[in-house]
């Protein structure tokens, strides 16, 4: 802590439990971080902190704060997405690619539950806002793209993938080391901050419905869209954080 390394501070406090006062110390870190403030503060384009997730492959040493890209940002609130691929898996788990829209996927599925408990706490989970999530149409192919659904965490669209976004480099996506444990499957050619990219899916179906809308390892949309029983591709939550 002396020496400025907060996380690996708050790790270490964290691993002491109900040592004296290493649950006050470790709280009080985390929010020199999250806090209210801090979040207030950030503009777009900035990564901030909130929640946390294993991501370097070692839980032995506890989970890592996740680090997020604000995409967006209104009076009361932020809309961030993870600045890496936090888990390699489907968009929709099956044997078989099937005929599936965002509001029946497993991925969706998995952000509103598992990963919403394991990432965030209680408090946390409150600050993170229930939005209805738009069953926009895919802008190249008329497939059916089901109903509006009222989410806390999410996969962005084509449309917000594009707006969000100024060029196929800045979609670029680096998977975590626990992501790539995972099997996710990592770019023998492109990189982002010397790091090898990744595929991260979109919530949009494809030219049909048993395929999903995804970013390819350069960074190009892809609305054709991928199998999505695939599980090597990674998945990017985005959210709405209220800072007010």
């Amino acid at each position: 802590m002396s020496a400025g390394n907060r996380e690996a501070a708050y790790k270490a406090f964290m691993a002491l439990e109900d040592y004296r006062d290493s649950k006050q110390r470790a709280d009080t870190i985390y929010e020199s971080v999250t806090g209210r403030d801090v979040l207030a503060n950030a503009s777009i384009g900035d990564i901030v902190v909130f929640g946390t997730y294993e991501q370097d492959g070692n839980r032995t040493n506890g989970s890592e704060w996740i680090e997020w890209l604000v995409l967006d940002k209104e009076e009361d609130r932020i809309l961030v997405i993870s600045k890496y691929g936090l888990s390699s898996q489907a968009y929709n788990a099956s044997a078989n690619p099937i005929s599936v829209t965002w509001e029946h996927c497993t991925a969706r599925d998995f952000l509103n539950r598992r990963f919403l408990q394991d990432a965030f706490s209680e408090e946390e989970q409150a600050r993170i806002l229930t939005v209805t999530v738009c069953a926009e149409q895919n802008p190249v192919f008329d497939t059916d793209s089901g109903d509006d659904t009222q989410d806390k965490v999410f996969l962005l669209s084509i449309g917000e993938a594009d707006r969000y976004f100024s060029s196929d480099e800045a979609r670029r996506c680096v998977p975590t080391p626990n992501t790539v444990a995972q099997g996710v499957c990592v770019s023998i050619t492109y990189e982002s901050d010397g790091r090898a990219t990744c595929w991260w899916w979109l919530r949009k179906p494809g030219r049909r419905n048993n395929l999903a809308a995804c970013i390819d390892e350069d960074g190009t949309i892809h609305p054709s869209g991928y199998e999505n029983n695939v599980d090597n591709v990674a998945v990017r939550p985005a959210m709405w954080i209220e800072i007010g």
